[in-house]
Order: structure tokens, then C-alpha cells, then sequence
């Protein structure tokens, strides 16, 4: 009987979307944690012990440019040498190894795969835009190296230039303990009015538009998750005399709970300098009866409508200022708003998710076995 061991590789394990949503995908019944090992950074994060094996590579992040492209070298030289290690103990032992990318810039791993004759997944979340010529270069690496491709948006299907007969769509999917819908209280999150920001301290995520409009808003309150160290909320605003209103706290580990009693989510990302490729914090938001108030562009716009909530420019601060007013003032409309958030979240549970993506990885071990079967015959 053929033995699959599965690689799995993120660059910089964090609390941000794709990492979790990786940690969803290696918990797929078809992946066996005592088959699986995961090449990320030695970094707190969604990747932990109970998904499998752990190799972590020296990967940190800092306020230096410089620096940040120099420890990024260095995690991908560290990936590809455990990718090639990996491998060739699996080749020794008879085994089919099948690497999982996640993200287009697993460029190590992909190499070191494509080069031992491995089976290579590239698992698209994030869409690059900044150099078209490094983009190229993305895409036809992609299609080169990799032997099924998985995106999680009609926009990027869109927006790369990949192989059609390789590429597939695989949607995000909630987290199994985001399925909170009986336990909600719609007067509750009505009459407390808290609006709720998650995402990381980047000017391009919106946040000094976020405090812009909690100054709008001094009876209501605003409170802001961020992914992000203590230490680096004290620097970022050491200068900024904050709103009364606002809360800012590092890495709640309770997202859920911070949903469930949410009154609105704002996801404030600012075109052209960040387009979500998913917007996974707009979906969880939803899932949990919040009303959300959405950019212009980005995956989201896959499952949102403005039956859900409020689109504009993060830019526009009076625009939404005025639909959060309206909103406070009005149960009925908000409890409009708040059920159809709940009725589009359903097409996205977890049990959706782990459907489309058992499929998808049960034709790739299938793949595997017609490969092995006609290497033993030649």
C-alpha cells in the first residue's frame, strides 16, 4: 500500500488568515497528523504541535525594510534544505510526498519540491500587485513547478495568469466554532453598539481611519483586535492622543467571543495598497449577525452584498460615519442587515469548506497512486 507523507509550508506563522485557514486544511481527516509535517517560523500562531510534526525556521519580523528582506532570504534557504531533507528520507522509505504552499511566496519550497520530484500544491490567498515584473516571475513559477494550484477568490482567479486546467477554487471556510448563530442576542449586540476592527497595525489596513471615525462617534464604542505585539501598539501610537471610545488590544485570543458581542465589524483596507484576497474577517463577522462595512475591492465581494452592510472607501469617513448613525438608531434595519449577514455566512461553514477540499485532495491521492503505479512499471 502507497505511504503519503504531506509537507506543509508557511513562511510566518501568525493570527492572520492564511495561516488559519492552512491550520483548517492540514486538520482535513485525509491528512493524518502522524503523516504531516509543517516548515513555518518559531513564532506564536495558528501552526501548533496538534496539527503534526513541527520544523521551524529563524524567521522574525522587524520595523527595518532591510532586515525583514534579509530574514526572509535566510527562512527561504533554511525551507528548502528541510524541504529536500524531508524528501529524500521519504524517498528512502518508499513514500510519495505531496507539499502543500501556502501562499505564492513558498518560492523555496516550491523549487525543492519540483526538484525531488514531489507532488506540489500552491495554495493562493494574497494577490501580489506591487512589481509586474516579480508578479511574472510568481505566476510562471506557479505554473511551472506546481501540479495543482488552489485560489481562494474569483479575483484572483482573475487577477493571476495561471495554468486554467491546474487551477482550482477553493473558498475560505469559517472556523468550526464560529457556527454561533443559536447563541447570539441580537437586542444585546443591538443596545451595547460595539464596533469591532480586527486585522493588523498597518496603515494600509485603515486603522488611523478607524480612529478618525470612533471621534465621529464619542457615544459608541470602538475597540480594535490587532494582530500584533503590546509593545508594538505603545510604539505606533506613543504620539496619538486616542478617542476616549477606542480599546486597542493585542492578539485577543478570544475573536469569537469579541464577534458574538459585536454590534458592526469595519474591514477599513485601503486600494490600491491592500486588496484582500479573501476577506476572511468580513466572513467571520458576518457568521456572527454583525452588519460590516466593506471596501470597494477585494475577494469579499465573491459573497458580499449590501444587503449585508455598507460598501465604500475606507477614505470616506462621513459616509460611514452617517451609516453607523443610522444604524444605532434603528433596530429593524440593523436586524435586516444582521440576518442576511447570517444567511450568506452559511454558504461558507466549515463543513462546506472541508467538502470541497476532501474532493480536491482525494483526486490528488489518487494522483499519487497512478503516478507510483506507472513508475513500478517502467
Amino acid at each position: 500500500m502507497l505511504k503519503i507523507k504531506y509537507i506543509a509550508v508557511h513562511m510566518f506563522n501568525d493570527f492572520s488568515g492564511s495561516p488559519r485557514v492552512l491550520a483548517d486544511f492540514c486538520a482535513l481527516n485525509c491528512i493524518p497528523s502522524e503523516d504531516l509535517t509543517i516548515i513555518t517560523s518559531n513564532t506564536p500562531g495558528f501552526l501548533g504541535k496538534s496539527l503534526g510534526r513541527l520544523r521551524l525556521t529563524r524567521y522574525r519580523r522587524s520595523n527595518s525594510t532591510l532586515l525583514n528582506r534579509l530574514m526572509f532570504f535566510l527562512a527561504q534557504c533554511q525551507t528548502f534544505f528541510i524541504v529536500i531533507s524531508l524528501c529524500m528520507k521519504s524517498r528512502r522509505a518508499g513514500e510519495r510526498v505531496v507539499i502543500i504552499n501556502n501562499t505564492i511566496f513558498c518560492l523555496a519550497s516550491m523549487i525543492a519540491g519540483w526538484l525531488m520530484g514531489a507532488f506540489t500544491i500552491v495554495y493562493i490567498h494574497e494577490l501580489y500587485s506591487r512589481s509586474s515584473i516579480i508578479k511574472k516571475m510568481l505566476e510562471r513559477l506557479v505554473n511551472l513547478m506546481s501540479d495543482k494550484t488552489f485560489i481562494v477568490s474569483q479575483l484572483l482567479m482573475k487577477s493571476y495568469r495561471l495554468d486554467p486546467q491546474k487551477t482550482f477554487l477553493l473558498p475560505n471556510g469559517l472556523r468550526a466554532d464560529f457556527d454561533m448563530q443559536n447563541e447570539l442576542d441580537p437586542l444585546a449586540k443591538f443596545s451595547h453598539g460595539t464596533v469591532l476592527f480586527v486585522g493588523s497595525l498597518k496603515q494600509y489596513k485603515g486603522i488611523e481611519e478607524f480612529m478618525k471615525i470612533a471621534r465621529e462617534i464619542p457615544q459608541a464604542e470602538f475597540y480594535a483586535s490587532l494582530n500584533c505585539d503590546s509593545e508594538d501598539i505603545e510604539n505606533f501610537f506613543a504620539n496619538v492622543d486616542l478617542p476616549r471610545n477606542l480599546i486597542l488590544r493585542a492578539r485577543d485570543c478570544n475573536l469569537r467571543q469579541l464577534y458574538q458581542d459585536a454590534f458592526l465589524v469595519l474591514n477599513l483596507s485601503l486600494p490600491p495598497n491592500c486588496i484582500e484576497g479573501f476577506g476572511l474577517t468580513i466572513l467571520e463577522g458576518m457568521s456572527a449577525g454583525c452588519p460590516c462595512v466593506v471596501p470597494k475591492s477585494g475577494g469579499h465581494m465573491d459573497y458580499f452584498t449590501e444587503g449585508a452592510g455598507f460598501i465604500s472607501d475606507g477614505r470616506d469617513i462621513m459616509s460611514i460615519v452617517k451609516f453607523i448613525q443610522e444604524l444605532r438608531a434603528d433596530y429593524d434595519r440593523w436586524r435586516r442587515f444582521s440576518d442576511q449577514a447570517i444567511k450568506i455566512s452559511r454558504q461558507y461553514s466549515a463543513e462546506v469548506y472541508r467538502k470541497k477540499a476532501d474532493e480536491l485532495m482525494a483526486a490528488i491521492v489518487l494522483d499519487c497512486k497512478e503516478r507510483h503505479d506507472q513508475e513500478r512499471y517502467l
